[in-house]
Parts: C-alpha cells; sequence; structure tokens
C-alpha cells in the first residue's frame, strides 16, 4: 500500500521481528488513518534469518583437521631419515593400511601388517601393548632401547590427540595460577636427577 493522498502529520509504528514485519500507519491524535476505505496496517512475512554457528561448526572443523594433518605430516618429516634405516617401508605400510586390499597401489597390496614387516612382529606387539596407552606407558617407564617405529607410534597418539579443552572455565587451570618459575626449577631439578642417574654428564 503506498501512502500518496494522506494530508497533514502522520506516524509510521513498525513492528520487526525475527520473522516478520508488521506497520500501521496513525494520525497525530493515535487513531489509525485509511487509504481508499481500507486501513493503513498490514504485515510480510518471511523466513527467519539463520546464525552462522552450524557454518562456524564446520568452519572450525575443518581447520582443526588441516592444522592436525599438518603436525602429523611435520612428525612425519621429522623421522623420515631416522626410520630409512629402520624400516624403508614404514610409512608407506601405514598409509596403505587404512585401504582396503584391492585399493592399495599394487607394490602394497601384500603388506598384512602395516606396523612391522612380518605377522609374528605385529602379533607379538599387541601382546605387549594393547592399546597406544600401554606403549606409551611402557616408553616412559623403561631403560631399553625403544623401537624407533613404537616410538613414532606412541609421538604420532600424542600430537594428533593433544587432549581436551572441557575444562576451560576451571580457574585452578588458568595461566594466571599457572607459578612458571617453580615449574621450570622443577624441571631442571627432574632432568639433573634423571642424568645422575644414568650417568649422563
Amino acid at each position: 500500500m503506498k501512502l500518496r493522498n494522506i494530508q497533514g502529520d502522520y506516524n509510521i509504528g513498525l513492528d520487526l521481528g525475527t520473522g516478520s514485519v508488521g506497520w500501521a500507519v496513525t494520525g497525530v491524535d493515535g487513531e489509525l488513518l485509511t487509504q481508499n476505505g481500507r486501513p493503513t496496517l498490514g504485515s510480510r512475512v518471511f523466513p527467519s534469518g539463520e546464525t552462522a554457528a552450524d557454518a562456524r561448526l564446520k568452519r572450525g572443523q575443518r581447520r582443526r583437521y588441516e592444522r592436525r594433518r599438518w603436525r602429523l605430516d611435520l612428525l612425519q618429516r621429522f623421522f623420515e631419515n631416522d626410520m630409512a634405516d629402520v624400516d624403508r617401508t614404514f610409512f608407506i605400510r601405514l598409509k596403505q593400511a587404512r585401504l582396503l586390499r584391492e585399493d592399495r597401489d599394487e607394490s602394497c597390496r601384500d603388506y598384512h601388517s602395516p606396523l612391522f614387516l612380518t605377522v609374528d612382529a605385529e602379533r607379538d606387539y599387541y601382546k605387549r601393548f594393547p592399546t597406544i596407552y600401554h606403549l606409551r606407558v611402557w616408553l616412559m617407564t623403561t631403560e631399553k632401547k625403544a623401537d624407533l617405529r613404537e616410538i613414532y607410534l606412541a609421538l604420532h597418539n600424542i600430537v594428533k590427540h593433544r587432549g581436551n579443552f572441557l575444562h576451560q572455565d576451571n580457574p585452578s587451570l588458568s595461566a594466571s595460577a599457572a607459578n612458571m618459575e617453580d615449574s621450570v626449577e622443577q624441571l631442571c631439578l627432574a632432568l639433573e636427577d634423571r642424568c645422575i642417574t644414568l650417568d649422563i654428564p
């Protein structure tokens, strides 16, 4: 409705909502005006606007996965030269193990164990370490020289799953509650004790 022939002053009232707009035209005395015999009021209904929360969540997830891939690639490059001396096909087997046998590269179709060269070695590994956390505990507590592949697997797990951030609002976990000097001093003392026990100068 176009208001062309209304003489004098008038007021326009708007009711703006998330899914509609309502309007009315009144005179200065507050009475509803008419035009062509119809009251000057109306509304328009439209689809409600949606927040960007869903898109933001997916974008954040994509970024997390990209950063995870970047960290894992960096770790693999760090181990690449030393791993070539121990097991040249280790990273290839890990990558191909995710695929069905018919989807693998032709040179990798006969791999039966992704971690070690033989099925027996793989079976022994899983007997010793049923989960990755058993391996991590063993690596932290053992005095023996560990296989480089086992070290890589433990670090891969740590780098891939960096912990959770579910307790962000806990004041005792905030940086303001941290005492950096004491923490560094305790770390240095622990390292000195460890070096003394292992006879490292």
